[in-house]
């Protein structure tokens, strides 16, 4: 009787470990679903329309293009230029966020990094990074889709708004805090007098959505965005 007291309470175990294997997997599939469906939605929001206008204007082009000057005819194609160029930026960062490697810091810093250098030697803007990770942490589903986001609309509206010549992006852990600043010296901004906020509200709704604090502040010395986040895996 002991021995079969035994093995069934063995039995028990194994049960109760399988169950609660079979919970977590469950778990992790519907999390994966929630990322996958968020992933889409961002997909489509942020560049089926931009495949939309490129389409319009090419089949109005196709039409009536006997009837436009030369003027017409190159503004038209300055708007399919610009639209190409951000369905190619925007596929590239989709791309980026499902690959595995771009959960980590070290790597999400590095593809921040590389965006920037590129986007702002174009403009002979001078950019710095700066780096101080602990360990290169891994994190949480879905960051590096909003982070890489919050922060190309940091540097975009830079160099279209800040007159800088110098912008700088940093990034540091320490005890699993995430802290990421970007900032420019240009001449700053008055919150309650910018006429479209859209970009700015954009960048705070993203940070919420993964429960991140995002502190905007300006002045006339320049504008700095700070990103903090506590890390749970």
């Amino acid at each position: 009787m002991s021995l079969i007291s035994y093995q069934l309470h063995k039995f028990k175990i194994k049960n109760n470990d399988l169950q609660n294997s079979i919970n977590e997997r469950e778990k992790i599939e519907k999390e994966l679903e929630v990322v996958r469906d968020s992933i889409a939605k961002d997909f489509h929001d942020d560049l089926g329309n931009k495949l939309a206008r490129i389409s319009v204007l090419s089949e109005y082009m196709i039409h009536s293009v006997k009837n436009w000057n030369k003027s017409k005819i190159t503004e038209a194609l300055k708007k399919i230029n610009l639209d190409a160029d951000i369905l190619y930026r925007g596929t590239r960062d989709f791309m980026f966020s499902l690959k595995a490697k771009s959960d980590y810091a070290e790597e999400l810093f590095t593809y921040l990094s590389d965006f920037g250098e590129e986007f702002f030697h174009s403009l002979n803007i001078d950019f710095y990074v700066k780096k101080k990770l602990d360990i290169n942490n891994k994190l949480p589903y879905y960051w590096n889709r909003q982070i890489i986001l919050i922060f190309k609309e940091a540097m975009t509206n830079a160099a279209k708004h800040s007159y800088s010549n110098e912008v700088k992006l940093s990034m540091k852990i320490k005890n699993n805090d995430l802290n990421i600043i970007f900032e420019d010296n240009g001449i700053g901004f008055n919150f309650d007098e910018i006429s479209t906020k859209n970009g700015l509200s954009n960048m705070q709704l993203r940070a919420q959505k993964i429960n991140a604090l995002l502190t905007i502040s300006s002045t006339q010395n320049g504008t700095k965005i700070i990103f903090n986040a506590k890390i749970t895996n």
